[in-house]
């Protein structure tokens, strides 16, 4: 699920205020169409591998209902169905892979973090994924997870709950 790398956060946000206008005006969690633009990611030192890559997603049906906690934030419930392809820009070596975990996302009120609970296959992307025990900073896995992620950089702050990893990104693409 794509939601859980850093950068996907920050563009759901991004998605998150393009929607709320209308929802805040009445609390109401409308389903609504998640778009999914493509994106790069960068490589080598302080990247997410050793070599940039390319993100798009050739199948995205991918829906989201914004609803509001008490104090105000913002909460993302994306469901359906989305598969992103990876290209490594230098080869151009590319995979497919499914990514259609559902998942909620909250985003407190300081705009600093992004808190995601989510379940099924999905992937996650951040320069320090390692320290949490994957193989890469780049994996597909699988699992009932909760995370903690940083919107102003590419960092997870936390990451928990039972998750097998199915594809290291990296791995595949080198």
């Amino acid at each position: 699920m794509r939601r859980f790398v850093a950068v996907a956060a920050t563009a759901a946000l991004l998605m998150l205020s393009v929607g709320a206008g209308t929802a805040s005006a009445n609390n109401d969690p409308h389903r609504a169409f998640l778009l999914s633009a493509p994106f790069d990611l960068p490589g080598g030192t302080g990247g997410i591998c050793a070599f940039p890559v390319h993100v798009a997603f050739p199948v995205n049906n991918e829906y989201g209902t914004t609803s509001y906690l008490p104090d105000g934030s913002p909460v993302l419930k994306v469901t359906g169905t989305s598969f992103m392809s990876v290209t490594n820009v230098d080869t151009l070596k590319m995979i497919t892979v499914n990514v259609s975990a559902g998942g909620t996302f909250t985003y407190p009120l300081d705009g600093l973090t992004v808190i995601a609970s989510f379940h099924g296959p999905g992937f996650m992307a951040a320069t320090n994924l390692t320290s949490f025990g994957f193989p890469s900073n780049f994996v597909v896995a699988a699992g009932s997870g909760h995370l903690v992620a940083s919107t102003t950089s590419l960092d997870f702050i936390s990451v928990s709950g039972p998750l097998h990893v199915l594809t290291d990104v990296c791995a595949a693409l080198s």
